[in-house]
């Protein structure tokens, strides 16, 4: 019963959030990543003199950046970021930008057409993990995992600074 309980489960889609700016994201800037809080899910189900009730909540989320390590070799890519929790917003007042998101991401590489098949963009993809915990009125209980994600196209500029003498 508990996993037709979980089963009547529907883990929304992540809303994603990049910061402090979503549109000057830059290279060796480091991205603040968070998702917003869709809340608890619960489910209860009966049957037979049985109820099950299945209670998750968003343990962790799992950032993909689909950003090669190096764009000479697209095929291999840089390891998932996995933060705790939702991921968090940059503070207010923004910090120094060599400070670290506690989940974040720098970009090594611009998002140029050549390195994105065509679209100038990285896909990036963040998945939700939800932990679902479950209780039969028998006494019994349980864990489960529930997971939904989400991909947008990340345009990903590179500055450059240009040193004048005074005068």
């Amino acid at each position: 019963m508990a996993s037709r309980a979980i089963g009547q489960m529907v883990a929304p889609t992540p809303q994603l959030h990049l910061g402090p700016d979503p549109d000057t994201i830059a290279v060796q800037i480091p991205v603040w990543l968070w998702i917003t809080d869709p809340g608890e899910l619960q489910v209860t189900v009966a049957a037979g003199g049985l109820s099950v009730t299945a209670t998750g909540r968003i343990t962790s989320t799992t950032w993909d950046t689909h950003e090669p390590v190096d764009p000479a070799d697209p095929a291999t890519l840089m390891p998932p970021v996995t933060c705790d929790g939702l991921g968090a917003p940059p503070p207010d007042p923004l910090p120094e930008l060599d400070v670290q998101p506690a989940c974040g991401y720098t970009y090594a590489w611009k998002s140029t057409e050549e390195r994105t098949d065509g679209t100038g963009r990285w896909p990036l993809t963040v998945t939700a993990n939800w932990t679902v915990n479950w209780v039969a009125t028998n006494g019994e209980t349980g864990t489960e995992v529930l997971s939904s994600s989400t991909t947008e196209q990340i345009l990903v500029r590179e500055y450059r600074t240009l040193l004048v003498p005074p005068g």
